[in-house]
């Protein structure tokens, strides 16, 4: 589990990328929180040459499968969600993140994991270690610094078309990932803004022996030279405060979730409709435990025992 500052949590996920322990990280910032309560905002995306403004409000998937797969990651064995923190976004909002996405201590990471500081830490990291790993995004720019084995292209608009392109997206990235050997602990940078928030736990829950980093812009100097800003991030220019910003949660009150207790004795044919109705909450239970009281005819199935939010106590 990472503890202290996002410094700290970086150094924490590098050892595991050199020890090629599987994992997955997932950085849900503002633009996530402005999809899944549909407030329309302009990006700061600027690979497109211009700045663009989308409306949310007009989507009819992404903001329900965006939180359905943020919630996802907070629940998997090895998942972590990143949130920014309080002095980045003020302790209401970070919270709501807590809350909202159902994370806790465990899986909680930083927003800015591969970003502000962090960023002059994992890029020279990727890049003097020649560590190979395979990369989903918009990037197509020839790359020598970084030791990349494959490229998933994901267009840029993505966002823009995401009701008529997702079922597409997902049965091809599949197909991609799965073609990688089974026998190897794969990395895989996935660049998809809000997108990358349903692909990476999609991906991570069917193959959970590799590892899925979101990193988001980091790698857009290497991998986006073609367009005519491919250094759009501020943090990326020496002269700008983020280039040393380190954050911290600190003592911020963290909420602990969600526990919600099942007891099994008879009817056991109830157990899986409970379990869903659980996990459909509007704010769903982060963890589950089952007591099964003394009854012997009452089989709990491998797929309860197996969930990694539930723990069953005879």
């Amino acid at each position: 589990m990472p503890t202290g500052s996002s410094l700290d949590h970086l150094s924490f996920f590098l050892g595991l990328i050199s020890a090629r322990t599987p994992f997955a990280v997932i950085r849900p910032n503002d633009g996530e929180y402005n999809i899944i309560n549909r407030i329309p905002f302009e990006t700061i995306e600027m690979a497109y040459d211009r700045p663009i403004r989308i409306d949310y409000t007009k989507m009819s998937t992404m903001p329900q499968m965006l939180l359905d797969g943020i919630r996802k990651a907070a629940t998997l064995k090895s998942s972590y969600v990143g949130i920014p923190c309080p002095c980045c976004w003020g302790e209401k909002k970070t919270l709501w993140c807590i809350t909202k996405y159902c994370i806790n201590r465990t899986n909680l990471t930083y927003g800015n994991l591969f970003c502000n500081r962090q960023w002059l830490t994992f890029v020279p990291f990727l890049a003097e270690s020649r560590i190979p790993f395979y990369y989903a995004g918009p990037g197509v720019s020839d790359c020598d610094e970084l030791n990349i084995q494959g490229r998933f292209l994901i267009r840029q608009d993505l966002i823009e078309v995401w009701d008529e392109e997702r079922a597409r997206v997902l049965a091809d990235i599949d197909r991609w990932v799965s073609g990688i050997p089974a026998a190897d602990v794969a990395i895989f940078c996935v660049s998809a803004g809000p997108a990358a928030k349903i692909l990476i736990p999609f991906l991570f829950e069917k193959y959970p022996g590799h590892i899925f980093l979101d990193v988001g812009s980091a790698l857009d100097p290497f991998l986006k030279k073609h367009t005519t800003k491919p250094l759009s991030r501020d943090y990326m220019h020496d002269e700008s405060p983020y280039a040393s910003q380190v954050c911290d949660f600190g003592g911020m009150p963290m909420q602990e979730g969600i526990t919600c207790v099942l007891n099994v004795y008879k009817r056991p044919h109830t157990l899986l409709p409970q379990l869903a109705a659980i996990k459909a909450q509007t704010l769903p239970a982060s963890s589950i435990i089952i007591w099964q009281n003394e009854s012997s005819h009452c089989e709990i199935p491998d797929s309860v025992t197996s969930d990694p939010a539930v723990s069953v106590i005879r």
